[in-house]
Protein backbone atom coordinates (compact mmCIF):
# COMPACT_ATOMS: atom_id res chain seq x y z
CA UNK A 1 0.00 0.00 0.00
CA UNK A 2 2.86 2.86 0.61
CA UNK A 3 4.25 1.99 -2.38
CA UNK A 4 0.83 2.73 -4.61
CA UNK A 5 0.77 6.29 -2.26
CA UNK A 6 4.30 7.12 -3.28
CA UNK A 7 2.90 6.45 -6.95
CA UNK A 8 0.08 8.66 -6.64
CA UNK A 9 2.31 11.06 -5.32
CA UNK A 10 4.49 11.29 -8.35
CA UNK A 11 1.79 11.66 -10.54
CA UNK A 12 -0.30 14.25 -8.38
CA UNK A 13 2.61 16.75 -7.44
CA UNK A 14 3.84 17.91 -11.23
CA UNK A 15 0.71 18.08 -12.00
CA UNK A 16 -0.42 20.30 -9.59
CA UNK A 17 2.57 22.60 -10.42
CA UNK A 18 1.28 22.84 -13.89
CA UNK A 19 -2.18 23.93 -12.34
CA UNK A 20 -1.17 26.32 -9.90
CA UNK A 21 0.94 28.12 -12.74
CA UNK A 22 -2.20 28.80 -14.45
CA UNK A 23 -4.20 30.38 -11.40
CA UNK A 24 -2.59 33.31 -9.99
CA UNK A 25 -5.23 34.21 -8.07
CA UNK A 26 -4.36 31.65 -5.09
CA UNK A 27 -2.59 31.81 -2.67
CA UNK A 28 0.76 30.86 -2.04
CA UNK A 29 1.28 31.77 1.56
CA UNK A 30 -1.44 29.27 2.82
CA UNK A 31 -0.46 26.42 1.26
CA UNK A 32 -2.24 23.44 2.43
CA UNK A 33 -0.31 21.18 4.58
CA UNK A 34 1.15 17.71 3.68
CA UNK A 35 -0.19 15.43 5.53
CA UNK A 36 2.35 14.14 8.51
CA UNK A 37 3.90 10.63 8.38
CA UNK A 38 1.16 9.68 10.71
CA UNK A 39 -1.70 10.55 9.08
CA UNK A 40 -0.25 9.10 5.77
CA UNK A 41 0.27 5.69 7.42
CA UNK A 42 -3.12 5.69 8.86
CA UNK A 43 -4.77 6.58 5.56
CA UNK A 44 -2.65 4.63 3.55
CA UNK A 45 -3.50 1.07 5.54
CA UNK A 46 -6.44 -0.52 4.40
CA UNK A 47 -6.77 -2.49 7.00
CA UNK A 48 -7.54 0.46 9.27
CA UNK A 49 -10.23 2.05 7.19
CA UNK A 50 -12.68 1.71 10.05
CA UNK A 51 -10.70 3.63 12.03
CA UNK A 52 -9.78 6.40 9.34
CA UNK A 53 -13.21 6.55 8.57
CA UNK A 54 -14.26 7.27 12.50
CA UNK A 55 -11.08 10.51 12.59
CA UNK A 56 -13.24 11.92 9.48
CA UNK A 57 -16.52 11.06 11.48
CA UNK A 58 -15.27 13.39 14.55
CA UNK A 59 -13.43 15.58 12.80
CA UNK A 60 -10.31 14.79 14.38
CA UNK A 61 -7.82 15.21 11.98
CA UNK A 62 -5.98 17.62 14.35
CA UNK A 63 -4.97 14.76 16.33
CA UNK A 64 -2.82 13.45 14.22
CA UNK A 65 -0.99 16.52 12.80
CA UNK A 66 1.36 16.50 15.34
CA UNK A 67 5.17 14.82 14.78
CA UNK A 68 6.01 14.84 18.72
CA UNK A 69 6.07 11.78 20.72
CA UNK A 70 2.53 10.23 20.66
CA UNK A 71 0.85 6.85 21.01
CA UNK A 72 -2.17 5.75 18.56
CA UNK A 73 -4.14 2.82 19.50
CA UNK A 74 -5.66 1.69 16.44
CA UNK A 75 -7.89 -1.01 16.17
CA UNK A 76 -7.94 -3.06 12.90
CA UNK A 77 -10.67 -3.61 10.80
CA UNK A 78 -11.18 -7.37 11.89
CA UNK A 79 -11.02 -5.89 15.74
CA UNK A 80 -14.04 -3.59 14.76
CA UNK A 81 -16.04 -5.52 13.56
CA UNK A 82 -15.92 -8.93 15.91
CA UNK A 83 -17.04 -6.15 18.24
CA UNK A 84 -19.76 -5.47 15.81
CA UNK A 85 -18.50 -2.18 14.52
CA UNK A 86 -18.21 -1.45 11.36
CA UNK A 87 -17.73 2.02 9.10
CA UNK A 88 -21.80 2.22 8.49
CA UNK A 89 -21.87 2.16 12.40
CA UNK A 90 -19.52 4.56 12.65
CA UNK A 91 -20.86 7.04 10.93
CA UNK A 92 -24.44 6.15 12.43
CA UNK A 93 -23.10 7.39 16.11
CA UNK A 94 -23.10 11.09 16.89
CA UNK A 95 -19.94 12.77 16.20
CA UNK A 96 -19.05 13.41 20.21
CA UNK A 97 -19.36 9.58 20.63
CA UNK A 98 -16.89 8.84 18.36
CA UNK A 99 -14.29 11.59 19.59
CA UNK A 100 -14.69 9.89 22.53
CA UNK A 101 -14.03 6.55 21.22
CA UNK A 102 -11.05 8.35 19.57
CA UNK A 103 -10.07 9.82 22.13
CA UNK A 104 -9.64 6.79 24.90
CA UNK A 105 -7.45 5.25 22.08
CA UNK A 106 -4.83 8.25 22.04
CA UNK A 107 -2.45 9.08 24.23
CA UNK A 108 -0.18 12.61 23.63
CA UNK A 109 3.04 11.13 25.07
CA UNK A 110 5.68 8.20 24.23
CA UNK A 111 4.11 4.79 26.13
CA UNK A 112 6.81 3.12 27.39
CA UNK A 113 5.96 -0.17 28.58
CA UNK A 114 7.01 -2.18 30.93
CA UNK A 115 7.96 -5.59 30.55
CA UNK A 116 5.43 -7.95 32.34
CA UNK A 117 3.34 -5.56 33.97
CA UNK A 118 0.71 -3.14 33.33
CA UNK A 119 1.44 0.91 33.59
CA UNK A 120 -1.07 3.82 33.98
CA UNK A 121 -1.15 6.29 30.74
CA UNK A 122 -3.37 8.93 30.40
CA UNK A 123 -5.57 9.18 27.48
CA UNK A 124 -6.88 12.33 25.95
CA UNK A 125 -10.52 11.44 27.12
CA UNK A 126 -9.00 12.09 30.31
CA UNK A 127 -9.06 8.65 31.03
CA UNK A 128 -6.56 6.10 32.48
CA UNK A 129 -5.48 3.13 30.10
CA UNK A 130 -2.93 0.40 30.92
CA UNK A 131 -0.31 -1.07 29.09
CA UNK A 132 1.69 -3.88 29.68
CA UNK A 133 5.00 -4.37 27.51
CA UNK A 134 6.28 -7.42 26.05
CA UNK A 135 7.52 -8.38 22.71
CA UNK A 136 6.57 -6.04 19.48
CA UNK A 137 3.56 -8.69 18.98
CA UNK A 138 2.40 -9.47 22.72
CA UNK A 139 1.98 -6.29 24.01
CA UNK A 140 -1.45 -5.32 25.57
CA UNK A 141 -3.58 -2.21 26.61
CA UNK A 142 -6.53 -3.23 29.00
CA UNK A 143 -6.32 -6.82 27.92
CA UNK A 144 -6.16 -6.01 24.21
CA UNK A 145 -3.32 -7.52 22.34
CA UNK A 146 -1.36 -4.54 20.52
CA UNK A 147 1.35 -4.97 17.63
CA UNK A 148 3.91 -1.96 17.60
CA UNK A 149 4.04 0.14 14.76
CA UNK A 150 6.77 2.32 14.02
CA UNK A 151 5.97 5.45 11.87
CA UNK A 152 9.17 6.40 9.55
CA UNK A 153 9.82 9.70 9.60
CA UNK A 154 7.70 10.42 12.46
CA UNK A 155 8.15 10.39 16.72
CA UNK A 156 4.82 9.08 16.71
CA UNK A 157 3.72 5.04 17.69
CA UNK A 158 1.09 3.29 16.74
CA UNK A 159 -0.09 -0.07 18.02
CA UNK A 160 -2.64 -2.25 16.09
CA UNK A 161 -5.32 -3.48 18.69
CA UNK A 162 -7.10 -7.02 18.36
CA UNK A 163 -9.82 -5.47 19.97
CA UNK A 164 -11.22 -2.08 20.45
CA UNK A 165 -11.32 -0.70 23.88
CA UNK A 166 -14.51 -0.11 25.94
CA UNK A 167 -14.52 3.35 27.24
CA UNK A 168 -15.12 3.66 30.81
CA UNK A 169 -18.23 4.86 32.65
CA UNK A 170 -18.11 7.75 35.44
CA UNK A 171 -19.82 5.33 37.66
CA UNK A 172 -20.73 1.77 38.07
CA UNK A 173 -24.15 2.28 38.35
CA UNK A 174 -23.59 4.13 35.16
CA UNK A 175 -22.45 1.12 33.49
CA UNK A 176 -25.03 -1.32 34.70
CA UNK A 177 -27.80 0.96 32.85
CA UNK A 178 -26.32 1.30 29.45
CA UNK A 179 -25.05 -2.72 29.58
CA UNK A 180 -29.21 -4.44 29.74
CA UNK A 181 -27.15 -7.82 29.61
CA UNK A 182 -26.06 -6.93 33.57
CA UNK A 183 -29.17 -5.83 34.55
CA UNK A 184 -29.62 -9.00 36.74
CA UNK A 185 -26.19 -8.66 38.07
CA UNK A 186 -27.32 -5.10 39.10
CA UNK A 187 -30.12 -6.31 40.90
CA UNK A 188 -27.77 -8.84 42.77
CA UNK A 189 -25.49 -6.22 43.99
CA UNK A 190 -28.55 -4.28 45.07
CA UNK A 191 -29.89 -6.86 46.66
CA UNK A 192 -26.65 -8.00 48.73
CA UNK A 193 -25.35 -4.17 49.14
CA UNK A 194 -21.73 -4.93 47.28
CA UNK A 195 -19.72 -2.41 45.69
CA UNK A 196 -16.79 -4.25 44.19
CA UNK A 197 -15.52 -0.21 43.45
CA UNK A 198 -15.93 0.67 47.63
CA UNK A 199 -12.51 -1.67 48.49
CA UNK A 200 -9.26 0.03 48.69
CA UNK A 201 -7.50 -1.71 46.10
CA UNK A 202 -8.49 -3.25 42.65
CA UNK A 203 -10.79 -5.68 42.21
CA UNK A 204 -11.87 -8.28 39.13
CA UNK A 205 -15.28 -8.37 38.52
CA UNK A 206 -16.73 -11.72 36.62
CA UNK A 207 -20.02 -10.30 36.15
CA UNK A 208 -22.40 -13.17 34.84
CA UNK A 209 -24.94 -12.04 32.13
CA UNK A 210 -28.82 -12.30 32.46
CA UNK A 211 -28.69 -15.31 31.31
CA UNK A 212 -26.79 -16.83 33.31
CA UNK A 213 -28.23 -15.84 36.21
CA UNK A 214 -31.28 -17.63 34.27
CA UNK A 215 -29.45 -20.75 33.99
CA UNK A 216 -28.16 -20.59 37.74
CA UNK A 217 -32.17 -20.66 39.22
CA UNK A 218 -33.08 -17.25 38.68
CA UNK A 219 -35.33 -16.70 36.08
CA UNK A 220 -36.00 -13.40 37.28
CA UNK A 221 -34.87 -9.86 38.65
CA UNK A 222 -37.64 -10.62 41.26
CA UNK A 223 -36.60 -14.21 42.63
CA UNK A 224 -33.12 -12.13 43.28
CA UNK A 225 -35.18 -9.54 44.87
CA UNK A 226 -36.67 -12.36 46.88
CA UNK A 227 -33.38 -14.39 47.31
CA UNK A 228 -31.91 -15.17 50.70
CA UNK A 229 -29.37 -12.04 50.51
CA UNK A 230 -26.58 -14.03 52.39
CA UNK A 231 -25.85 -16.88 50.07
CA UNK A 232 -26.51 -14.45 47.29
CA UNK A 233 -23.78 -12.13 48.83
CA UNK A 234 -21.37 -14.79 49.18
CA UNK A 235 -21.86 -16.31 45.82
CA UNK A 236 -21.18 -12.79 44.48
CA UNK A 237 -18.06 -12.52 46.01
CA UNK A 238 -17.07 -15.85 44.77
CA UNK A 239 -17.26 -13.85 41.26
CA UNK A 240 -14.91 -11.65 42.49
CA UNK A 241 -11.17 -11.65 42.41
CA UNK A 242 -8.55 -9.25 44.29
CA UNK A 243 -6.37 -7.45 42.18
CA UNK A 244 -5.83 -6.07 39.08
CA UNK A 245 -6.28 -8.30 35.57
CA UNK A 246 -7.02 -8.14 32.50
CA UNK A 247 -7.42 -11.35 29.64
CA UNK A 248 -3.57 -11.82 29.71
CA UNK A 249 -2.90 -11.59 33.37
CA UNK A 250 -4.10 -15.60 33.54
CA UNK A 251 -1.70 -16.79 31.28
CA UNK A 252 0.10 -19.15 32.91
CA UNK A 253 -2.04 -19.73 36.00
CA UNK A 254 -3.91 -22.05 37.22
CA UNK A 255 -6.14 -20.79 39.87
CA UNK A 256 -6.72 -17.37 40.81
CA UNK A 257 -7.84 -16.32 44.99
CA UNK A 258 -11.18 -14.53 45.38
CA UNK A 259 -13.01 -12.28 47.58
CA UNK A 260 -13.78 -15.03 49.96
CA UNK A 261 -10.88 -15.85 52.14
CA UNK A 262 -9.63 -19.55 51.08
CA UNK A 263 -11.51 -19.82 48.14
CA UNK A 264 -9.96 -20.07 44.37
CA UNK A 265 -11.40 -20.65 40.99
CA UNK A 266 -9.68 -22.48 38.41
CA UNK A 267 -8.49 -21.25 35.27
CA UNK A 268 -8.36 -22.63 32.10
CA UNK A 269 -7.61 -21.82 28.62
CA UNK A 270 -9.80 -22.03 25.36
CA UNK A 271 -10.07 -20.56 21.90
CA UNK A 272 -11.79 -16.95 22.87
CA UNK A 273 -9.96 -16.85 25.98
CA UNK A 274 -9.65 -17.83 29.36
CA UNK A 275 -11.82 -19.71 31.77
CA UNK A 276 -12.77 -20.26 34.93
CA UNK A 277 -14.38 -22.99 37.13
CA UNK A 278 -15.93 -22.84 40.75
CA UNK A 279 -15.90 -26.00 43.26
CA UNK A 280 -19.52 -26.23 42.02
CA UNK A 281 -19.74 -25.55 38.84
CA UNK A 282 -20.35 -28.79 36.50
CA UNK A 283 -18.58 -26.83 33.17
CA UNK A 284 -15.96 -23.57 32.81
CA UNK A 285 -17.04 -20.20 32.70
CA UNK A 286 -15.88 -17.79 29.43
CA UNK A 287 -15.59 -14.55 28.91
CA UNK A 288 -18.38 -12.60 26.25
CA UNK A 289 -17.13 -11.22 23.92
CA UNK A 290 -14.25 -8.57 25.13
CA UNK A 291 -15.38 -6.17 26.65
CA UNK A 292 -13.38 -4.73 29.86
CA UNK A 293 -14.80 -2.09 31.36
CA UNK A 294 -11.69 -0.45 33.72
CA UNK A 295 -13.18 1.55 36.35
CA UNK A 296 -11.15 3.53 38.96
CA UNK A 297 -9.89 0.71 40.76
CA UNK A 298 -11.64 -1.76 39.22
CA UNK A 299 -12.35 -4.00 35.97
CA UNK A 300 -15.30 -5.74 34.69
CA UNK A 301 -15.76 -8.78 32.91
CA UNK A 302 -19.16 -10.15 31.69
CA UNK A 303 -18.94 -14.32 31.96
CA UNK A 304 -21.55 -16.50 30.17
CA UNK A 305 -21.98 -18.36 34.09
CA UNK A 306 -22.38 -18.19 37.76
CA UNK A 307 -18.97 -19.24 39.57
CA UNK A 308 -20.56 -21.17 42.51
CA UNK A 309 -19.01 -22.96 45.13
Amino acid sequence: MKLSFRKLAFIVLPGFAIFASCHKDNNPSNPTPAPTPLQTYISGDTSLSIYNAAITKANDASLFTSTDSVTVLAPTNDAFRAAGITASTINSMSSSAVDSLLRYHFISQSADLNAGKYTSFTSTLGSPIYGYGGTTDSNYFNGAQATRVTIPGSNATLYRLNSPLGIPYSSAGNYFTADTSLSYYNAALTRTGLDPSANSGWTTVLAPTNSAFVAAGYPTIASIQNADSAKLRTTLMYNMLPGQYFSNNYMGLSTVPTSINGANVTVGTSLTGPTFTGTGNSSAVGFVGSNQIVGTNTVYQPVNGLLVQ
